[in-house]
């Protein structure tokens, strides 16, 4: 490679946005569903669109591929997973907090997975980190908080025999 090339080669920020329509049949429902393949700012975009029952099909697809793609180019496209905090409120309380992130997490998860993780928040997390602020709850708080909570806890009959 010439020196002029590697120059050239250096300063490249990556391949334009590219996408292509990812359009694959459901049996269960005898549907096509849709979605888009993204590649933007030098990654990679999973971008669900929908099924035929909501409208969607190769042409609006095409429609809706165009408009990311223009977005792209003009630097005003957001991925669609980015979880944001708002502005006014940097610092949420941690219910607060996961139950927005719960209800963003709904829309890229079949239903199944999202009633899973309402219910580990629920049962598992909430109870011992309703209260705190978000920038409170760190790992080796969470761990120490967990096991004075489980502490007075009942142990189980596999705990006993091990002991």
């Amino acid at each position: 490679m010439t020196q002029t090339n590697a120059m050239s080669v250096a300063h490249r920020t990556g391949p334009a946005s590219v996408g292509s329509i990812v359009k694959r049949y459901r049996k269960r429902d005898r549907q096509f569903t849709y979605g888009l393949r993204i590649r933007a700012y030098g990654e990679r975009y999973w971008i669900p669109l929908g099924t035929e029952r909501e409208g969607w099909n190769d042409v609006r697809a095409a429609d809706r591929r165009d408009e990311i793609a223009a977005l792209v180019r003009r630097g005003a496209w957001r991925p669609p997973n980015n979880f944001e905090l708002d502005p006014r409120e940097r610092n949420p309380g941690f219910h607060e907090f996961s139950s927005d992130w719960l209800k963003r997490y709904r829309r890229i998860v079949k239903p199944r997975t999202a009633h899973l993780a309402e219910y580990l928040l629920s049962h598992h997390i909430l109870p011992f980190l309703h209260e705190y602020r978000l920038a409170e709850s760190t790992t080796r708080f969470s761990r120490r908080s967990w096991r004075t909570s489980w502490s007075g806890m009942k142990r189980s009959r596999w705990q006993r025999k091990q002991v």
